[in-house]
């Protein structure tokens, strides 16, 4: 199959038209071309400072490819159905109650596009007497992209409805009542607006305001780490590497997805990739020497939840951009909580867990030569956190360096052939990290308005009237907030709406802000396991093909895992922190000591 067939999607296309196909095919191409475009002005701004003499229209070039990638992604997702959303409720839904629903759905997503449209132009129109340095071109070229993504979003919104009532429908998808999740957001904070003294407009600045950061652009890379050495096959170097280490002990392969998903956690930072990664690596095999489908679902999950934890953690990097703190010590701290979900899941695999297949003890020469197999992809963790340890890059620009390594190094060395694939690698990567990000512009918009309405301050003081200043219990509270509230919403939007609430308890409570933050992230990568929304439990569930509700059951008795890891960084802060403050101080609000030697850190 040709790149160009492979980039139209041809799930539920009774829902299309054929002749948008070729418009989803051109689509597809600007979401790559935007996605390498961004990335060499990064690589080039990289070298231009590095050389003493920096182009600073470079950082303007890449906010703009950035914005563009974004906004069309999430249109070219619409068509393609990508977007995050939940079918639990659509499974017991047939005929014309089914219908009705599903036609209401697309009625929302339709009158959202609408709003994007209308109100996305008037600041588009606005934003011609604002302008953008250092070439002095209006800031309208950047919120051209709204009334364009909404434009796009319509017609193929427009195209499944149609098609939709005349061919009937086979799936209910999009959030909660099949909603995708940035489309219910920005519908929930349009009525709110409606309802309020607050405009439209200034709604769609919020929108955009979410996504126009510097530290979002890591994103978008530490996921083409992850689409490259997935893509490129290089990740069974490291399932070879897993198994020769931890094959023989018993528990057999769910094992080895453990310790491989400590080792890819440390590239991709993704939990979805994690969970698309094992399931293709190891999936088949453990179902072919004899585990139920329902654990194999359960434990992929659950070792996919490192991900959010160990550096280069996606949520670590949301966290820090949107709650100021200091990423690199989000990274460090969630070192201990991330292997102690790790050497958790791995002791329940052995006394709880299937005995698995009985392998003898890899010989230390096969474990040499499986870590040398290995050695090119295991550099990736080594590239990503000693250049941000050291500071010679920022997160961004760390992820720059490790994609230029895969395609430079890896794959030339691993797997040549597949470079005729990369353009097609873009193209995916330009559409999937568009994904969460519209999701981080929806929630700001909705975290803004819930702020506004001092919905946020209300909580904090229900809290502060409960735990007093213990920030013990103020965290215990938290969490459990958090806890329900990841059990129905992804663990981005969740930061952002509730980042005013846990800055305004962090200040009431005298809680480092590193401390809460890992606290936070560990709690919501619970929640990506726990009912009824459980995103990498559900995604699991369908690549294994078991119900979600038996691997539910399975992943039951793994939650004893996350509480106590939740526990004990609440209440040894210490030892969770002690790894930042010994590596890089001033993330936890350390700082030099008067008399130049040492640093003097807070209790």
């Amino acid at each position: 199959m040709s790149i160009a067939d492979k980039l139209v999607l041809q799930r539920q296309h009774h829902l299309k038209w054929r002749a948008f196909d070729r418009l989803e095919m051109i689509l597809m191409i600007v979401c790559g071309a935007l996605c390498f475009g961004f990335s060499l002005s990064v690589t080039a701004d990289i070298v231009t400072r590095t050389i003493g003499s920096p182009w600073l229209w470079l950082q303007e070039v890449t906010s703009t490819l950035f914005i563009y990638a974004i906004f069309i992604g999430t249109a070219v997702a619409t068509r393609r159905n990508d977007h995050l959303y939940l079918t639990a409720v659509s499974e017991a839904m047939h005929g014309t109650p089914r219908l009705i629903v599903e036609i209401l759905i697309r009625v929302v997503v339709l009158a959202v596009a609408g709003v994007l449209i209308y109100y996305g132009y008037i600041n588009y129109l606005r934003g011609f007497g604002s302008f953008r340095l250092p070439s002095n071109t209006p800031i309208a070229s950047l919120y051209a992209a709204i009334p364009l993504s909404g434009a796009l979003i319509a017609l193929f919104t427009v195209e499944q409805l149609v098609n939709g009532i005349r061919n009937g429908f086979d799936i209910l998808f999009f959030g909660y009542l099949g909603v995708p999740v940035p489309f219910a957001l920005m519908a929930g904070v349009f009525v709110g607006a409606l309802l309020s003294d607050v405009s439209l407009a200034a709604i769609m600045q919020k929108i955009f305001d979410g996504v126009d950061s510097e530290a979002l652009l890591a994103i978008p890379f530490f996921l083409l780490v992850g689409e490259l050495m997935s893509s490129a096959n290089v990740v069974v170097r490291i399932a070879n590497l897993s198994l020769s280490l931890v094959g023989h002990i018993r528990g057999g392969l769910s094992q080895v997805v453990v310790v491989f998903s400590m080792f890819f956690s440390e590239m991709s930072g993704s939990t979805t990739a994690d969970v698309a990664v094992m399931t293709r690596a190891l999936g088949g095999p453990m179902k072919k020497e004899g585990y139920s489908p329902a654990f194999i679902a359960a434990i992929i999950a659950s070792a996919s939840t490192i991900a959010a934890l160990v550096p280069p953690s996606i949520t670590a990097v949301v966290y820090g951009a949107v709650g100021n703190v200091s990423i690199a010590g989000l990274f460090m701290a969630g070192v201990v909580p991330g292997f102690m979900i790790g050497f958790g899941l791995m002791i329940y695999c052995y006394f709880f867990g299937p005995i698995g297949m009985q392998r003898p003890r890899a010989p230390l020469r096969q474990i040499v030569f499986a870590a040398g197999d290995a050695a090119l992809p295991l550099m990736i963790p080594v590239i990503l956190l000693g250049g941000i340890l050291t500071g010679a890059f920022t997160p961004t620009e760390a992820g720059v360096v490790a994609v230029i390594w895969i395609i430079a190094v890896v794959i030339p060395a691993l797997n040549r052939g597949h470079f005729r694939n990369i353009p097609y690698d873009f193209c995916l990567a330009g559409l999937i990290f568009s994904l969460p990000l519209i999701t981080i512009g929806a929630a700001n918009a909705f975290g803004w308005m819930l702020a506004y309405l001092r919905g946020a301050q209300v909580i904090a003081d229900w809290i502060i009237a409960i735990a007093g200043s213990d920030p013990h219990l103020m965290m215990l509270l938290l969490v459990l907030l958090f806890t329900v509230v990841g059990d129905f919403i992804e663990p981005v939007p969740t930061i952002i709406i509730f980042m005013p609430l846990v800055n305004a308890l962090t200040q009431a409570g005298d809680i480092n802000g590193v401390h809460m933050g890992v606290v936070l992230i560990a709690t919501l990568a619970f929640g990506l396991i726990t009912p009824p929304y459980g995103l990498v439990l559900l995604m699991a569930s369908k690549f294994v093909g078991v119900p979600f509700s038996k691997a539910l059951r399975a992943a039951l008795p793994i939650y004893v895992v996350f509480l106590v890891t939740i526990c004990f960084t609440i209440y040894f802060p210490k030892v969770v922190l002690w790894l930042p403050k010994q590596v890089i101080p001033e993330s936890v609000g350390c700082f030099k000591s008067p008399s130049g030697t040492g640093y003097i850190c807070p209790n």
